[in-house]
């Protein structure tokens, strides 16, 4: 004879299963919309763009760092030309033909 009910044929083990289950889906249910708000509420607060202020000086840094980039490789092609002139490698002008040739 059983004197129990139905809690003695239903595991506690499965009792702690359902419990969780149940848990997580009451989490997502509520989580879901309350994370979609938060995220809606992030994207509205977002700057909208570059400040016209700070498109000009981006624009005068770019000049700049242009301008330097030139001047590099011009000090850069000075550099290699007088390394040629010492090591003697820079080809000699070629010469007009004497007089004598005529």
């Amino acid at each position: 004879m059983q004197t129990g009910g139905l809690g003695s044929v239903i595991p506690p083990q499965a009792v702690d299963i359902s419990y969780g289950f149940f848990c997580m889906v009451a989490a997502i249910i509520i989580g879901r919309p309350l994370s979609r708000a938060f995220g809606r509420r992030i994207e509205r607060s977002a700057p909208a763009g570059l400040s016209p202020a700070l498109s000009d000086q981006l624009q005068r840094i770019e000049q700049a760092v242009d301008a330097m980039a030139l001047e590099v490789e011009r000090i850069s092609e000075a550099q290699r030309y007088f390394t040629k002139l010492k090591t003697g490698r820079v080809a000699e002008p070629n010469a007009l033909p004497s007089s004598e040739r005529r």
